[in-house]
């Protein structure tokens, strides 16, 4: 959502940038999220097996434990099993219009990203499709054109 609001010559380049975000977000978050478990004292680093402490609490909360281990009470307001209900209802409820979006817009990204394999890998001489509206491609056509000639 937040790259379809960026202005950008090429959108192809932002789904690019996009893809590559993904990716690195769950990098992170999930090694973040692995490292506070192995130290915040949840798991025997010798053994591999839970602590005591973290087996009576049980695995879905072993997180929120983690945390409140390291930030205190006020890390893990709600219980395990809310949060992930309000979380699922909301990515339900956000499934719906992408999904639309996606099937209605799939031609016109189909042809945009063509355009931009065949220019930026293929090395062929293709007028750049910046935009699937005309007057628009114009206009951002002729801003690169002078951004070229500065």
């Amino acid at each position: 959502m937040v790259h379809s609001s960026s202005n950008v010559k090429e959108p192809v380049r932002q789904g690019m940038w996009g893809i590559f975000e993904v990716f690195a977000d769950t990098i992170v978050v999930c090694t973040l999220t692995a490292l506070t478990l192995l130290c915040c004292g949840t798991m025997d680093l010798g053994t591999g097996q839970m602590t005591a402490k973290a087996a009576e609490i049980g695995s879905s909360s072993m997180m929120s434990f983690a945390f409140e281990q390291t930030f205190g009470k006020a890390g893990a307001l709600i219980e395990a099993q809310l949060a992930w209900d309000i979380s699922d209802t909301f990515n339900g409820l956000m499934m719906i219009p992408n999904l639309i979006g996606v099937l209605v817009l799939s031609p016109q990204v189909m042809k945009c990203t063509q355009n931009y394999v065949a220019r930026r890998i293929h090395g062929k001489a293709v007028t750049p499709m910046l935009s699937m509206f005309p007057d628009i491609q114009a206009m951002q056509e002729k801003a690169v054109r002078e951004e070229g000639d500065d």
